[in-house]
């Protein structure tokens, strides 16, 4: 009876530490990455860019980064009061001097720790921007490459990392329908690329775990005489340490945009299965005519299919190591015997 309460003791401590570093790294994943601006010092009044104004379904936001404070460490948004900052024609105008956050990488709430983006990269990219209730009037500051019912492709060259969609929807949409319901949604290519590259690493989290889980089962059966079994518990054991050991090795490689991560929860599976279910219908059609989206769909393809292959791969060296272990033992069982 102890014997199997300490296998089960190792278990979860095994699990508690694999969620502990987990955690840790969902959690710098989840912090959103920003721009800031500033208003200028040199004017009378202070003013911003209108874009600097963020919209949901509670209305309408303006953000100050502030080093938070206690438990709150880092630096972190918080609201601006809406007494402090009037919508001018082109112009947002404050009434304080001080730096706002302009773009974030995705949907902000006041009191989120966020990345200060400020020395930003430039890379050539394609935007895909998908209009559900049809594609508006454009002012032509960008010409699609390619366009099919309610989306479109833009390849654009020189864009500043990493990409927000509330830059990208001020580059191709004017400001003043910027919070309108139909501004769209969206998405940059390669940042859907590297989504896609991470899926082998994390499929490769979940067939260790598997591994681990099959080698605890056999070793919650050999537990039963453990005398017997001594030297194969210490082996699993060891097997158990090392693919702990691997855990943060892999956890380090991954990252994943944070354009493509939901605001709150990064299991959330409802926002996963609609924001790719309207990117990838998107590209269904107009792969027709554009080579970006046919390649980025083999891909995801080939993405899919590595990651069932890893998968499976974790099942079936569990399941291999515990066959060669009971084929071993009956071997020298019979040379026992004789």
């Amino acid at each position: 009876m102890k014997r199997r309460v300490l296998c089960i003791f190792v278990l979860i401590l095994w699990g508690l530490v694999f969620c502990t570093m987990l955690s840790v790294r969902i959690e710098q994943l989840m912090i959103p990455e920003v721009v800031l601006t500033q208003a200028d010092e040199s004017e009378l009044s202070p003013h911003i860019a209108l874009d600097s104004l963020f919209f949901d379904d509670t209305g309408m936001h303006l953000y100050r980064p502030r080093e938070g404070t206690g438990w709150e460490t880092g630096t972190r948004i918080y609201e601006e009061e809406i007494n402090n900052y009037s919508v001018g024609e082109n112009q947002l105008d404050l009434k304080f001097f001080g730096s706002y956050v302009r773009y974030a990488s995705k949907p902000l709430r006041s009191g989120d720790e966020i990345s200060i983006k400020s020395d930003l990269e430039n890379r050539d990219d394609t935007w895909l921007a998908v209009f559900p209730e049809g594609i508006p009037q454009l002012p032509g500051a960008l010409t699609p490459t390619a366009e099919a019912e309610n989306a479109l492709l833009f390849n654009v060259t020189d864009t500043p990392q990493p990409f927000m969609a509330d830059r990208a929807k001020s580059t191709i949409l004017p400001v003043t329908e910027l919070a309108n319901e139909n501004a769209g949604s969206f998405y940059s290519l390669s940042d859907v690329k590297s989504f896609l590259s991470q899926l082998p690493l994390l499929a490769a989290l979940l067939s260790l775990s598997l591994f681990v889980l099959i080698l605890w089962i056999y070793s919650f059966i050999l537990s039963r005489r453990a005398k017997e079994n001594r030297a194969k518990l210490i082996f699993h054991g060891v097997l158990g340490i090392l693919a702990l050991l691997a855990v943060p090795l892999i956890l380090l490689h991954i990252a994943l945009p944070s354009s493509l991560l939901p605001q709150y929860r990064i299991t959330d599976v409802a926002y996963y299965m609609r924001e790719f279910g309207e990117l990838f219908s998107a590209l269904n059609i107009l792969a027709k005519s554009s080579r970006e989206s046919t390649e980025l769909l083999q891909y995801a393809g080939k993405m899919q299919a590595m990651t069932l292959v890893i998968v499976g791969f974790g099942i079936f060296l569990g399941v291999i190591f515990i066959l060669i272990e009971r084929l071993v033992r009956n071997k020298s069982v019979k040379k026992e015997k004789q």
